[in-house]
This record gives C-alpha cells, structure tokens and sequence, in this order.
C-alpha cells in the first residue's frame, strides 16, 4: 500500500510537469509573415520650459577690479511643439511631421566703479517645419512616392552697450527658408513587426503561468497581433482610460477565443506588465528599393547693423545667399527577423546631388559682390547590424557602416576649385536596458577609421584618423 501510495506521488508529479511543461511551450510564430493592419497613429507633443537668474557682485574698493558692484539677470524661454500622424493601409502609406519652436532670451548687467557699464542683450529665434511623405501601392508591392519637406527660420539678435558717453547698438537679424519637393519610384515594403513580437511575449508568460488552454496556431496568433495594432489606433486624452480599454481589449479576445484557465490578480499584472513593456524597440521585416528625384532651394538673407553715439558711427553689412539644385538618389532597405530574439538590418544608398550656391555681399563703404560656386558631390553610405533582444527590456547590437563621400567645388566667378574625398569606417556596439517604460539607460562604443583627402587650385593635403569613442545616457520621459 505504501509502495502503491510513493508511486502514485511520483506519477502525479511526472503528470503535472509534463502538463506544465507542455502548457508552456515556446512559440516558434515567424515573425517575418507579419503586417500591420490599417492605422492611423497621431502624436502631439508640448514643451514649455523657462530659465532665469539675478546675481549681485561686490568687491572691495582697494582692489584691482575695474568694478566695485556689478549686478545681472537673465531669462530664458523656449517652447517646441511637433505634430505627427502616420497613415498605414495595403495601398497607402503617408506620414506628416510638423514643428513649431519658439526661443527667446535677454540678459542685463550694469557695473559701476571706475567706469560705469550697461549692458543688454536679447535674441530671439522661430522654427516652422513641415515634413510629407507618402508611397502609393500597386501590384507586386510597386510604389510611386512623392512629398516635400520645408522650414522657415527667422532669428534677431540684439546688444546695447553703454559705456561712459557712449553708446553701441548691434543687431543682426536673418531669415532661412527651404523647400525640397521629392518624386520617386520602388518596389518593395518595410512592415513593422513590433506587435506581432509583443504577442508572443505575452502568450509566453501567461503559457508559463498556466493560463493559456492551449497552444495558439499561427493563424490565431497573426489575429492576436492585429487586435493589438487595432487598439494601439484608439487616442484618449485621459491616460488611464486609455490603458483601461487597450488591457480590456486585450482580455476580451483572450476570453472570447476560450483561451484562459483562469482569470485572476496573477493573470492581470502579467498582462498588465507585458503590455508596458515588451514593445519598447521597433521590429521592422521586408525590403524596399527605391529611386527618388529631389530638386531643392534655399535661401539665407542677413543684416547686420552697428551704430554707435560717440564718436557717431553707422556701419552695415548684409548677405544673401542663394542655393538650388537637385539630387538624385537610389536606396536599398532591407530587414529581416531571424527568430523571435534575433534580427539583422541593411541598408545601402548612392546619391549625387548638383547645387549653384549663390553669395551676394553687400556693406556701406563698398559696392556689392557676387560669388557664384558649382557644387558637385557623390555620397555612398552603406550599414550592416546585427540585433539581439534576450529580454523585453533589453537590446544588443553590433554593426558596421561605411561611408564614402566626394565633393567637387568650382568657382564661377574666378579661377579657384577644390575637391575632396572622405572616407568613414565604423565599427560599433551599442546597449539599451528599460528600467521602467519611462526610464532608459543606454551606452554605446566604436571604433572608427577617417580618410580625408583635399586638393585645390593651390594646394593639397591628406590626413588619416582612428580613434574610439563612446557615449551613455539617461532618458527619461514624463509622458
């Protein structure tokens, strides 16, 4: 009895782990199959920061200080805003960027001892972006794209300095704005896979609890993955209503498939913790190649005037530059998801770009002059990285890149031309580990061989570099 009694324990046992053991197989889903359904993502984002300080200094009379009492303030303001909305269908693709930044900051100082001081300055400095892409499917994943891409930047800076009798006022101000328009043709698709990869996390953890009935098919998993991106679409102001209905969800096809044991606290926190953070870095699988046409303007109009009282003194200078041309680029993208913990990345791009720069320079004791310069340049850029995420909040890579750059300068207006070529081979190994969703540490390291070589109408020069270097930050974000 007794005998009968150890064995049917062992036997118990043995059944239970086996049970587990199958309950929480890992999942073997390829990645790669998977796409995003149609969605729209909407993002805006706010900063509003300001700075400032007020100082008083005061030296003693017998010493060598041209000052005795010097006193100061400053304040600083700035404000950026962006915008972004990404539309994803089968035959559309589009994404618009908008900017809005604002800065702002003056400062005084007045001094007083063997001579008096005043001194303000200010500037001032605005920023409109807009940034618009889209690719159009046809058959066999061809595209057609277009978009443009445009800035405006004004900026004013301004200093009074009184000193004794006297007083000088300089400003400058300047205006930059760009436009770049783009058509271009392709084949191919990048598809993020981030969602299909934060599925299977949470499938293996509650497979590993004991939760799930069964081990889901590839079918039911690629459905999985597309409820998630579906919810992912919704926009709530509130964030906790927001996570409420985006966990709902989540349970409810959970429920509604017949796919859980049970339903308690154990089951919640699991879920609740996949979902804050087993999408924390971007999967992305397919390739594209692409050919894209680009014809550019840019303009850069500057003043700058200095006026003093004594002796009475005005002096001025302006420039305007004038720059257009066009580029013409081909891109290669390539991804793919080795396995559920695994990926590799490429991409390739050769572009050459032809711009006449323009420079007028104009002042109060001279007569305006003009320079005209042809600028050539063949850019090759190419990068190949391994990635690896052992953990939901972890990420491993290496990669290896490798750029090629030359440039062709010819003056119009005189004799002189330059040209240079320039070679950059890195090696580097990078690292990020989430603490929470909000918080990040990451560092990264490299090694780096830089070629340059220069010739002109008058002399010439070559240089080699290698050298190292790294890089660890904190991030943390507040929303």
């Amino acid at each position: 009895m007794k005998k009968t009694f150890i064995f049917s324990i062992i036997f118990c046992s043995f059944i239970t782990l086996w049970a587990n053991k199958v309950s929480a197989q890992e999942y073997k889903y390829d990645l790669n199959k998977y796409y995003t359904p149609d969605i729209v993502r909407n993002s805006l984002d706010l900063n509003l920061n300001s700075s400032g300080g007020f100082g008083n200094t005061y030296n003693n009379p017998n010493n060598t200080y041209n000052y005795n009492t010097i006193k100061s303030n400053n304040l600083s303001g700035q404000f950026n805003s962006g915008f972004t909305q990404f539309k994803n269908t089968r035959k559309t693709e589009s994404l618009l960027q908008l900017n809005l930044d604002v800065n702002g900051h003056f400062s005084n100082n007045k001094a007083w001892g063997l001579t008096n001081q005043k001194t303000h300055t200010s500037n001032s400095t605005e920023y409109i972006g807009l940034n618009y892409s889209k690719k159009m499917y046809g058959a066999n994943k061809k595209f057609f794209s277009f978009g443009l891409f445009s800035s405006l930047n004004p900026s004013t800076s301004y200093t009074n300095n009184e000193v004794t009798s006297s007083t000088t006022e300089n400003t400058t101000k300047s205006f930059q704005a760009k436009i770049r328009p783009f058509i271009g043709i392709g084949i191919g698709r990048i598809e993020s896979v981030k969602d299909a990869r934060q599925a299977i996390y949470i499938l293996e953890d509650l497979s590993k609890r004991g939760v799930l009935t069964r081990h889901l098919s590839d079918d039911e998993i690629f459905k999985f993955s597309q409820v998630i991106s579906q919810v992912k679409n919704k926009r709530f102001l509130d964030y906790r209503l927001h996570k409420i209905d985006e966990i709902s969800t989540v349970d409810s096809f959970l429920v509604k498939n017949n796919l859980l044991t049970k339903s308690d606290a154990s089951y919640f926190t699991t879920l609740y913790d996949n979902w804050e953070n087993s999408a924390n870095f971007e999967r992305t699988s397919g390739q594209s190649f692409e050919m894209r046409l680009s014809p550019d303007v840019n303009w850069n109009n500057q003043k700058s005037e200095s006026k003093i009282s004594n002796p009475s003194s005005d002096t001025w200078s302006k420039q305007n530059d004038k720059n257009y041309g066009a580029s013409l680029a081909f891109n290669y993208n390539y991804a793919k998801q080795i396995n559920l913990n695994w990926e590799k990345t490429a991409y390739v791009t050769l572009s050459g770009s032809t711009t006449r720069e323009q420079q007028r320079l104009s002042d109060e004791s001279s007569q305006e002059s003009l320079y005209k310069i042809n600028v050539r340049n063949i850019t090759l850029n190419g990068n190949y990285r391994i990635g690896y995420y052992p953990s939901t909040r972890t990420n491993l890579s290496v990669g290896i890149s490798q750029n090629f750059y030359r440039n062709f300068n010819d003056q119009v207006t005189n004799t002189f031309w330059n040209d240079s070529f320039n070679s950059v081979t890195t090696l580097r190994f990078s690292a990020v580990y989430y603490v929470s969703p909000q918080l990040s540490l990451s560092g990264n390291t490299s090694i780096y061989n830089n070629y340059s070589n220069y010739r002109s109408s008058s002399y010439k020069a070559n240089s080699n570099q290698l050298g190292t270097g790294f890089s660890v930050a904190l991030k943390y974000s507040f929303f």
